[in-house]
């Protein structure tokens, strides 16, 4: 979507839409986005043959995370299992973007009743 915005009220027209037409705004968008849905796509592939790789369940979780936390640039990606004897989440895997990300502590773990995770 493109957005124009002027100070004076009722700025834009059709004239303006002709204009931007005119000058291919509408084309260079879309044909940016495509390649942005291109390149989803191409990550998207290329995950899912790295998982079919994997050997073991910690490898698999430890490649979900850092290519989704790189790829996105995610500040944290954390994979949890569940220990239903001890009625609680515990982290698996974990990977941060290389700026502004963060870690949860080792060994981290919640119960299943509160937060975020309780109530996914």
């Amino acid at each position: 979507m493109l957005s124009l915005f002027h100070q004076d009220g009722n700025s834009y027209d059709e004239g303006t839409t002709r204009m931007l037409d005119k000058v291919g705004v509408r084309p260079a968008m879309q044909a940016v986005l495509r390649l942005e849905a291109a390149r989803h796509r191409n990550f998207q592939f290329k995950l899912l043959k790295l998982m079919a790789q994997a050997t073991t369940d910690r490898g698999l979780a430890r490649l979900v995370v850092t290519e989704l936390a790189g790829f996105y640039e995610w500040q944290n990606v954390s994979i949890f299992k569940v220990n239903v004897l001890q009625r609680q989440f515990e982290l698996l895997e974990q990977a941060k973007a290389s700026r502004d990300g963060f870690d949860l502590p080792d060994g981290y773990c919640q119960s299943l009743d509160v937060g975020f995770l309780g109530r996914a």
